[in-house]
């Protein structure tokens, strides 16, 4: 939704509670995440209006390491 609140939850392994960032685009969502070591929730935010009907990244860092995806590129689009 354009108007944020949609819930997010992203899939996997190794993600650490008090060493996982989360940033969609410019937006972080970390201390508004609840992260387990196989996934992550969140509730989007209102976005910025540039960031409507565009594929937004999402950026996953364990630490200093960048999460790798399964598909080409991890994003999120508001629409």
């Amino acid at each position: 939704s354009i108007y944020g609140g949609t819930e997010v939850t992203i899939i996997g392994d190794g993600f650490t509670p008090v060493d996982t960032r989360i940033i969609v685009g410019s937006i972080e969502y970390t201390s508004m995440a609840t992260i387990t070591y196989s996934q992550i929730i969140f509730t989007t935010q209102i976005p910025p209006p540039e960031y409507i009907n565009q594929i937004i990244p999402i950026t996953i860092l364990i630490g200093t390491n960048t999460a790798v995806c399964s598909f080409e590129t991890c994003s999120f689009t508001w629409a």
